[in-house]
């Protein structure tokens, strides 16, 4: 991470579970996301005055991984934060619409096993000695 990231007050960066201050960005910083933004949007404005001609770039990829080397996440207090809340709904798979022949559309919410549920059954018990698990 360059110095002067390292000294903007404004760029937010990850912290270990134990308190320690690392030289990665946080990638839950609103601050962080704005700056990649404008820079990504550079970056392609200036791809496109430069290749308009060639078409030399045929892609670019948008960084996939925060490179966070020394902890397995960010314990920011906004990562704590975002990290003790649920999962918003639109992400989840547990409202399932069926409809019935005749019927409106109803919304179940299935559970594992379920003759709606996208998961299978999963059995808790050990198998009997001798006997091989199916």
């Amino acid at each position: 991470m360059p110095e002067w990231i390292k000294s903007d007050a404004k760029i937010s960066r990850q912290i270990t579970a134990y308190g320690k201050l690392l030289d990665v960005m946080s990638p839950n910083s609103r601050a962080n996301l704005g700056a990649d933004k404008h820079a990504f949007a550079a970056l392609m404005r200036h791809i496109r005055e430069m290749d308009s001609t060639q078409h030399t770039v045929i892609m670019m990829q948008v960084e996939n991984e925060s490179g966070g080397i020394g902890t397995v996440r960010d314990y920011s207090a906004a990562a704590q934060k975002l990290s003790a809340a649920n999962v918003p709904e639109s992400l989840t798979l547990h409202r399932i619409a069926s409809q019935a022949p005749g019927s409106r559309s109803s919304v179940q919410t299935p559970t594992n096993g379920s003759p709606h549920s996208p998961l299978p059954a999963i059995s808790t018990r050990s198998p009997r000695p001798g006997r091989r698990s199916s």
